[in-house]
């Protein structure tokens, strides 16, 4: 009888025990965490802090779960490492991993979750590499070597370790295209590298309740349509400038020749150098057959005026008041510095470089 007893008291206590640890919505155990701040966001864009995570020994613990599907983020403060996850109403998880390898935590306790895990194993060496060389950009721009910080960028190892990570993601996609797992996939793809041009096609393969309800979808698709937005092949608009004296100067596309048009802006000290650089590479064409013209978007063309006062940049120098607000700019969602536009003779846009990419042609 006493046997029985000890039995039926350790199979209650065990049952507590499961009862009360699928109350908790997380259990972790993360390393690294001393002296860092741990932040649980919830949703896409603008996150919602959720909660300021009290971390002790590394462990924490979430008690309540949301009541919709959402994508959460754990952010480490000042570290730049993060870790996106799924969860519902339902989701009760288990997290295990390290600050400094923040994508590859184990996540359990779904397929969603379990399937995101298994896949980001297999980017280790693509996110380890673009990571790496985002650290060496950063500390070149802190040490305003903006030649290196350019170079790193355009890197044939940046274009390799994207280009393997894409295809990667095609094929998770592809295979998990009902899942959530896939939209926040392809999250992850453009937050760390920036490409948003792979958004239109790969949306397209998302299915069901994830292509239509998933909040991260939404977000995605209206990503995408600033994208679309762009005039690839489309007429580029013509618009009123102002010139290097302040007098208003309208701005024709239509030249007869090919135009590398440059949007930057004084303050940003990455599409300044630009500036100068593609300037400079244009000189060196065959001037009858292209032209270079700087568009500035600063919100004070005093700025501006004073800036070409003591740097004295080469090629057409163009002032567009409103700045990215300004609705011809709009018309084509050019909403940031630096972005690069290559335009036909006949004023088509040829391609658009939203990150300020050099799109010049090849040879003369």
């Amino acid at each position: 009888m006493k046997n029985f007893t000890l039995f039926a008291c350790l199979t209650l206590a065990l049952l507590s025990c499961k009862k009360e640890q699928q109350k908790q919505f997380i259990v972790g155990k993360i390393e690294g965490t001393k002296g860092i701040k741990t932040f649980l966001l919830s949703g896409t864009g603008v996150n919602t802090l959720v909660d300021t995570l009290r971390v002790s020994g590394g462990s924490f613990r979430v008690e309540e779960a949301p009541q919709e599907a959402k994508m959460y983020t754990l952010l480490f403060e000042d570290s730049n490492n993060s870790a996106t996850f799924y969860a519902d109403a339902d989701s009760r998880l288990q997290i295990h991993g390290t600050v400094a390898e923040a994508e590859f935590m184990r996540i359990e306790g779904d397929s969603v979750n379990l399937s995101l895990t298994t896949y980001r194993q297999t980017l280790r060496n693509e996110i380890s590499k673009l990571k790496n060389i985002n650290r060496q950009a950063q500390n070149a721009w802190a040490k305003d070597s903006l030649a290196r910080y350019d170079a790193l960028l355009n890197s044939t190892a940046t274009r390799e370790a994207t280009q393997s990570w894409l295809n990667k993601l095609r094929a998770f996609v592809k295979q998990h295209n009902t899942s959530p797992a896939a939209a926040i996939a392809l999250y992850d793809f453009v937050s760390l590298t920036g490409n948003e041009e792979v958004l239109p096609a790969l949306l397209s393969e998302l299915k069901g309740e994830i292509n239509s309800d998933f909040p991260v979808t939404q977000l995605l698709k209206r990503t995408a349509k600033v994208y679309q937005k762009s005039l690839v092949g489309k007429s580029f608009p013509s618009f009123q400038t102002y010139n290097k004296e302040g007098k208003p100067e309208f701005f024709f596309t239509t030249t007869g020749k090919q135009m590398l048009l440059l949007f930057w802006n004084t303050e940003d000290k990455y599409s300044a150098y630009l500036n100068k650089k593609y300037e400079a590479e244009v000189a060196r064409k065959n001037k009858d057959s292209i032209s270079f013209v700087a568009i500035c978007l600063d919100d004070d063309i005093n700025t501006w005026k004073q800036y070409l006062r003591s740097k004295n940049p080469g090629g057409r120098q163009l002032y567009l008041r409103g700045g990215v607000f300004n609705e011809n700019l709009q018309q084509v969602s050019i909403n940031h510095t630096p972005v690069t536009a290559l335009i036909a003779p006949n004023g088509n846009a040829v391609a658009i470089g939203r990150k300020g990419e050099n799109i010049l042609p090849k040879g003369n």
